[in-house]
């Protein structure tokens, strides 16, 4: 690892003690690589700061040998007063008709040399390719990974107060599509984000999770009732604007086929559950329930007690026998290293026996839901391993990848599977966004499995966060990327220059990009 980032230029140019020759030449702003500006300082005394002239005129300080450290100590806290969500040591200068992103790089001790390298390219590129993916581009609202992120942050900031998830799917676009054509489901669907867009102003987060599904964050409330207030205020403005929402009118439910109605399910934080994924769970079987039992309506998770136990108790058995015997299959797809172009892994495709659990999604709902993660996780990695034994010589030198890995800390991680050192070696597991919390927390998780041997990957994260997971210190042996959604957001030339961009990155990081 350390001869390739000897090879590396921004090695070079952040860690090596240049020699004065070198620095003068280094001054104008310029390294040896022409198209990435990277301007130095380096404290000369107590009072003075030796400042590249690129840099001097970047900041607009005096072009002197020597600025003092006042000046200086003025123009660095200007720059560092604006730091760039989500990349480390990035900020935002703003020179009025000269705007750039600079990422600092500090001395560790007076007299080095210090540096600042101007990523405005790979920045924007990154914050354009975020807002794709952070907001849907019919309705301009969250999408889903987006969503979960500030759902998170924002129950981190006040996990004492009360919060309101609600799952919403439109009950009838299907009749609307067939019936006037998509463009005109569209504009349902447009209309229904402005009215949910409302929440906004309560300090909600709002998103559209797929075609006809939305999802509402409502946070900072000392009791439910103020919460149902505000729900129950924002859809009863809907009602005015010709939008159907019959909670309370159930005589109007023959009329849902030419209006536009919708079903709602609402689980509580923290009462129903703490975690941002259950929570997230439970107001779409809340949701559910509601659909099934007549449309245009409100239901509450933790009105179902009657539901909820007959349900409770059939899932459990259901989950017991899963567990217990391993019912699940595999289906397997070749993935890539994108820098060698060689074969990595097979990808091993998690799918439920069909008699128990429609989907992979299902089970581990199930699993969350009855506080089994860890069971499932270990379950997963023991077949894994077995499979490998099985395969082996077939598979020669590519390993098997799975991603089983929630963010649920597991004090006994292998359970009762034995598998030995050396097939764990052969197995990269993959982190899911099931229960996840902060990066902090992820490498808690991936730390122990490090331990038995087994390699890490990040999986499932969006593309945007999988940028900066090496960045914020988790340490990862493979990142994967999807190459559809990327060609989805992004054209040709913009698709290389991220995928160059990202190679490069995990090379430094002694990581891997899989496709």
């Amino acid at each position: 690892m350390y001869d390739s980032l000897k090879s590396n230029w921004l090695f070079w140019t952040i860690f090596r003690k240049p020699s004065l020759s070198k620095f003068n030449k280094a001054v104008s702003g310029e390294t040896e690589n022409d198209h990435i500006p990277v301007y130095y300082f380096r404290e000369v005394d107590q009072k003075h700061i030796y400042v590249s002239p690129g840099l001097q005129t970047l900041f607009s300080l005096p072009m002197e040998n020597l600025i003092s450290k006042e000046l200086w100590n003025k123009a660095l806290t200007k720059l560092t007063s604006k730091p760039v969500e989500e990349f480390p040591h990035v900020y935002h200068w703003d020179g009025g008709t000269d705007s750039r992103y600079l990422r600092l790089h500090s001395p560790s001790h007076p007299g080095q040399t210090g540096a600042l390298i101007d990523v405005t390219t790979e920045i924007s590129s990154a914050l354009r390719l975020r807002y794709r993916l952070d907001y849907d581009q019919l309705t301009s609202l969250y999408t889903r990974p987006a969503f979960k992120r500030k759902v998170f942050d924002m129950i981190q900031r006040a996990p004492e107060k009360t919060g309101a998830m609600l799952f919403i799917d439109l009950d009838n676009l299907k009749h609307i599509n067939d019936s006037k054509g998509h463009s005109a489901g569209d504009l349902h669907i447009s209309q229904m984000a402005r009215l949910f867009s409302f929440f906004s102003f309560f300090n909600g987060v709002v998103s559209r999770i797929s075609g006809d599904e939305f999802a509402i964050y409502l946070h900072g409330f000392d009791d439910q009732e103020s919460a149902r207030r505000v729900i129950h205020r924002i859809l009863s403005t809907g009602k005015t604007s010709g939008i159907l929402y019959v909670a309370s009118m159930p005589e109007e439910a023959a009329e849902l086929d030419d209006k536009l109605a919708f079903s709602i399910g609402l689980a509580w934080y923290p009462s129903d559950s703490e975690s941002l994924s259950e929570l997230m769970n439970l107001a779409d079987f809340a949701m559910y329930h509601a659909k099934k039992h007549g449309k245009g309506r409100l239901v509450e998770y933790e009105s179902m007690q009657d539901r909820k136990t007959s349900i409770h108790s059939s899932d459990s058995e259901a989950l017991d026998h899963v567990l217990a015997e391993g019912a699940v299959n595999f289906t397997y797809q070749p993935i890539y290293d994108l820098r060698t172009g060689r074969l990595a892994a097979y990808e091993a495709l998690l799918s439920p026996d069909p008699q128990y659990y429609k989907s992979a999604f299902d089970l581990y709902s199930a699993a969350a839901e009855h506080g089994r993660l860890c069971e499932m996780e270990s379950m997963l990695t023991c077949k894994l391993a077995k499979t490998y034994r099985q395969f082996a010589s077939e598979l020669d030198e590519a390993k098997l990848l799975l991603s089983c890995l929630t963010g649920e800390i597991c004090t006994k991680p292998r359970g009762h599977c034995q598998v030995d050192e050396d097939i764990f070696s052969r197995l990269i597991l993959g982190v899911t966004e099931w229960k996840l919390g902060s990066f902090d927390e992820i490498s808690v998780k991936t730390a122990v499995y490090r331990r038995m041997g087994a390699l890490i990957a990040a999986d499932s994260f969006g593309l945007g966060d999988l940028f900066n997971a090496f960045q914020a210190g988790l340490h990862l042996d493979y990142l994967q990327v999807d190459l559809t959604l990327l060609q989805s957001l992004c054209g040709p030339a913009e698709e290389q220059q991220i995928l160059e961009r990202l190679c490069a990155d995990a090379s430094l990081a002694g990581s891997r990009v899989l496709v």
